[in-house]
């Protein structure tokens, strides 16, 4: 690891991201799945009715 991240105190790291990708997850469940969709569904409604 690099010195710069071998810190022993609390750090700030700025990091961007872009909002739409769907995240890495290395094991998925069912429920994991449904959650996720159901949240998809959801931010879309609120999308197309402007709330």
């Amino acid at each position: 690891m690099p010195p710069d991240f071998q810190l022993h105190n609390p750090a700030i790291i700025d990091v961007f991201v872009a909002p739409d990708e769907v995240p890495n997850l290395p094991h998925l469940d069912l429920e994991q799945i449904e959650n996720y969709a159901v949240t998809k569904v959801k931010k879309t409604v609120l999308a197309v009715t402007g709330g």
